[in-house]
C-alpha cells in the first residue's frame, strides 16, 4: 500500500456524540470520499523515514472501482503507481498494486481481493472480517505467485491527537509464496511476509474551499516484521488539507 485532518470545535464534538449514541457510517464517504474526490486531493508530511510533502489522490475508472496515487497529480509521474479499490454494497475491496516509476515494472495482484474495510461501520462496536486471497507478483526480474491470509478492522473511534478523534480502519496480511522468484522484492517460494495498515478517518478535513470534508487524517503502516524489529513504520503521514485537483490528462 502507497498511503487527513484539522477540525472545527463544533464539528468534532458533534463527532465524538456520536460514539456515545449510536451511528451507521458509510466509509466510502471518508475513504476516497465519494462526494469531493473527483476534484479535491489531499495534501500533508510523511514524518518517516524524514519529513517530506506527501499528497493522495484518487480517480475513479469505472464499474465501482478508484485508484490511488501519490505522486503529485500535476507531475510527469501522477499516474506511475496506484493501488486499485472496488467496492459493493458491504465492502471496500482492495485488488492491485502497480509501480512502473523510475523503470520499475511491478505488478501484485489479488484475484479474489482484500477486503479494506466495511461500507457501512456502526458506532456501536467493533467489526472484524477474515478471508484469503491467491496473489500474483509479476516483475521484469521475477515473478512468485501464492496466498495472503488477511484480517480486516475497524476498532472503532481513536483519539490520535488531542481534538481528533477518528475512526480506525486496519488491515492486517501474511503472504505466503508458493512459486517462483524475484531477488528485488524478495518474493520466493517459502518466503512468508507480514504486513499491516491503518488509516484514521476524520469527518472535518480542511477543504479546498474553505469549509471542511470528510477525509483521512492519518495513513500510518508497512512491512510488520521490519516494524517488529526496528520499531518504525514504512509510512506516518498525517494530512493537513484537501486541495483543489488540477487538470490531469
Amino acid at each position: 500500500m502507497i498511503v487527513a485532518l484539522v477540525a472545527v470545535v463544533g464539528s468534532v464534538l458533534l463527532f465524538v456524540s456520536h460514539a456515545a449514541t449510536p451511528a451507521t457510517y458509510d466509509l466510502l464517504t471518508f475513504f476516497p470520499n465519494s462526494n469531493y474526490y473527483k476534484a479535491n486531493f489531499l495534501v500533508g508530511t510523511d514524518y518517516v523515514p524524514t519529513t517530506a510533502p506527501a499528497v493522495l489522490w484518487f480517480e475513479y475508472i469505472g464499474n465501482n472501482q478508484f485508484r490511488m496515487y501519490n505522486s503529485s497529480p500535476s507531475s510527469s509521474t501522477a499516474r506511475c503507481s496506484y493501488d486499485q479499490f472496488t467496492w459493493n454494497n458491504t465492502s471496500i475491496i482492495y485488488t492491485e498494486t502497480k509501480n512502473t516509476c523510475n523503470g520499475a515494472n511491478t505488478d501484485v495482484k489479488y484475484s479474489k481481493g482484500i477486503v479494506y474495510m466495511p461500507r457501512d461501520w456502526s458506532s456501536v462496536g467493533s467489526w472484524t472480517q477474515s478471508g484469503t486471497s491467491p496473489v500474483t507478483y509479476t516483475a521484469s526480474t521475477g515473478s512468485c505467485t501464492g496466498a495472503v491470509s488477511w484480517t480486516a478492522n475497524v476498532p472503532g473511534f481513536v483519539t490520535i491527537a488531542p481534538g481528533v478523534n477518528t475512526i480506525q480502519t486496519q488491515t492486517v496480511q501474511t503472504t505466503t509464496w508458493a512459486t517462483g522468484s524475484d531477488p528485488v522484492s524478495g518474493c520466493g517460494t517459502g518466503v512468508v511476509t507480514h504486513y499491516q495498515d491503518n488509516l484514521y478517518l476524520y469527518n472535518t478535513v480542511k477543504g479546498s474551499n474553505g469549509g471542511t470534508a470528510k477525509g483521512v487524517k492519518r495513513s500510518v503502516g508497512g512491512n510488520l516484521d521490519r516494524y517488529n524489529s526496528t520499531g518504525k513504520w514504512d509510512w506516518d503521514i498525517w494530512f493537513n488539507n484537501w486541495q483543489t485537483l488540477p487538470k490531469v490528462s
